[in-house]
């Protein structure tokens, strides 16, 4: 099971209204690639959208994704023979950069990684890895985990809630009688003795609900998921039961089964108007719902929905309550390796990592029942370890409600590699997109264990400062202010990375918002170029003038080099309202080979993101 699945789409934002839009019919006629394990029970697509930059005569609409309800419908109209995903690639870079599931960044080397696992139609359109936002990863992994544990609290609670209805509904206090009405229904029922309602106590709810990221990280250490996966195994194993009894539980049976109880039909119906009255009576079987409802006025039928019914259909299928276990194990695993900056991207690799996890990634029904005391014991193990490595020397900042500053406290000490990107990283908690990522430490510029092997295909940029000052202008993160711009709903933001004083802050402020505001007027041409929404622009100050010391897409999470900074201003330097001085002002750069940066010492090297000393190398 691959990290794009249909429950990994994440918070929706509702589309603008848009006259035009992709057709099933087209979308179906895209190129597609097959991805995942090899020992993978699903067939795991991805329809890709190819665009390219120079090809102007492409409809706008035709560029990018579909609404989100196009693609929803595209991705599961066919959802027993395909896990589809829907994805744009930039043929030109031959990069991920929008998808319907999932991040642009893990997708991308997903395909990469995966690609020659399966027989292929048409070639990998995906030509290098790229740089993962761990950040963000770590957003997304800590939410789809308690995404998981609030489904089956949900169902446990539902199932709660059905027998209480159900004895208010009989009219006597008896739960064997409830039990054998539910088993002629076919209905999972069973739960085990740990009452799981005391993990979701009002703090977890709250904590489920929240943009927080530390209180969401709370909440996953105060989990015990050996009872949340051990009940999950009950029902799995109450629901395969059942469904080899295939009881056939109709009216005409349920009349004969309530008078041989000697359950009368007047007090029955008068039980269930007082359900009906409370709007409670959506919690019994649909099948009595159909019946008692039949006695009342057309139109008057109760309409209030139910979080029950929803849930019996959300674990309604063989396997349902296996995936949910499957799910949690995933995400633990590939959580803790991302913070080693270790990509897994199946369930084999997650099991090549920990092989106490196989009967759990593989669903080992049998395995499981046997050792339902300890099994998920290791995922407890993941959770401590997890949620300890995220807490320490972290500072959270939440700003207009929806966003979170991840700021590392102390960068003198060791660092994980997602401390190493909290560097005033800002993510929109809502969309689960970054909105703005200054440039990352300096102990990550200059980290030596980046496999050069890696970037035989990457653009390499030798760099050469004539001075020490200019040198720290760029790589000295922790004394200068650094101001990094952000697109905010409808305005430009910019955020610091580091405090100073309030007159200094509020100096770079205004003069990056005005020099951005300047140049987003100043026609077309500077606006696709300098396009806040895309990217993050980071500047300090030097003699009051800016300097541009980064810029970062944010969709590839790739840093651009000081060449491309150049190649991209240039055109439009002339059109600039307000003075900037650009890295070549700076720093002599020249592009060399893969080879001779081996073979050279004592420089700085640009490289995917990276800035490398090629000393520490041999």
């Amino acid at each position: 099971m691959m990290e794009n699945q249909l429950n990994d789409i994440g918070p929706v934002v509702e589309d603008s209204l848009t006259t035009n839009d992709w057709t099933l019919e087209e979308l179906r006629k895209l190129p597609w690639v097959v991805h995942g394990s090899t020992d993978s029970i699903d067939r795991d697509v991805i329809y890709w959208i190819p665009i390219t930059t120079t090809n102007k005569t492409t409809p706008a609409y035709k560029r990018k994704l579909p609404s989100q309800k196009v693609c929803f419908d595209f991705c599961v109209e066919n959802k027993l023979e395909e896990n589809r995903n829907l994805i744009v690639i930039d043929s030109e870079k031959g990069i991920v950069i929008d998808c319907f599931k999932g991040t642009a960044d893990a997708i991308n080397n997903q395909i990469k990684l995966t690609y020659g696992y399966h027989e292929q139609k048409y070639e990998c359109p995906v030509k290098d890895f790229v740089q993962r936002n761990i950040v963000l990863k770590m957003v997304r992994g800590v939410r789809q985990i308690l995404s998981m544990v609030g489904r089956v609290m949900r169902i446990h609670k539902a199932k709660i809630r059905q027998r209480a209805v159900l004895i208010e509904f009989l009219g006597v206090e008896d739960h064997e009688l409830v039990s054998e009405l539910l088993d002629n229904f076919g209905i999972v029922h069973g739960c085990m003795d740990e009452d799981l309602t005391d993990l979701y106590h009002d703090d977890m709810k709250s904590n489920l609900k929240s943009l927080d990221f530390r209180k969401r990280v709370e909440s996953v250490k105060l989990i015990d998921y050996s009872k949340i996966c051990k009940q999950c195994i009950l029902w799995e194993r109450e629901f395969r039961e059942k469904k080899l009894l295939e009881k056939d539980f109709n009216e005409e049976l349920f009349r004969k089964w309530f008078e041989v109880k000697n359950l009368k039909w007047d007090n029955l119906m008068q039980n269930y108007k007082m359900l009906r009255k409370k709007q409670r009576n959506v919690d019994l079987p649909q099948l009595i719902q159909n019946m008692f409802e039949s006695h009342f006025k057309a139109g008057s039928t109760n309409k209030k929905s139910s979080n029950s019914e929803q849930d019996f259909k959300t674990a309604g299928e063989e396997g349902d309550f296996l995936h949910i276990v499957k799910s949690i194990a995933f995400q633990m695993v590939q959580t803790d390796a991302q913070l080693e900056n270790i990509e897994l991207y199946s369930k084999r690799m997650v099991v090549d990592r920990d092989n106490r996890t196989q009967p759990l990634m593989y669903r080992e029904m049998e395995n499981m029942l046997s050792n339902l005391e300890t099994c998920f014991k290791v995922l407890n193990e993941y959770r401590d370890m997890i949620s300890n490595k995220l807490l320490t020397n972290l500072n959270v900042e939440i700003i207009e409600n929806t966003y979170n500053i991840f700021k590392t406290i102390d960068i003198s000490k060791e660092m994980s590699s997602f401390h190493q990107q909290c560097n005033s990283m800002l993510i929109d908690m809502k969309r689960e997109r970054v909105a703005c990522c200054p440039p990352i430490f300096l102990k990550t510029h200059l980290d030596s264990s980046l496999s050069l092997e890696s970037l035989q295909h990457s653009t390499i940029e030798k760099l050469e400062f004539s001075s020490e000052e200019h040198r720290k202008l760029f790589f000295d993160y922790s004394k200068d202010l650094i101001g990094s711009s952000y697109w905010n709903s409808s305005d430009i933001g910019v955020l610091k990375m580091n405090e100073q004083d309030s007159t200094s802050s509020q100096h770079l402020y205004l003069k990056i918002q005005n020099f951005m505001h300047q140049t987003l007027n100043d026609g077309q041409l500077v606006h696709e170029y300098l396009n806040v929404k895309d990217y993050t622009y980071s500047f300090k100050i030097l003699n009051d003038d800016l300097i541009l010391i980064s810029c970062c897409d944010l969709i590839a999470f790739k840093f651009r080099t000081p060449n491309q900074i150049q190649t991209l201003f240039t055109p439009i330097l002339p059109q600039l309202c307000s003075k900037i001085l650009l890295p070549s002002d700076f720093i002599q750069t020249q592009q060399v080979s893969f080879q001779e940066m081996k073979n050279h010492s004592n420089f700085i090297y640009h490289a995917n993101g990276h800035f490398i000393f090629t000393s520490s190398m041999h």
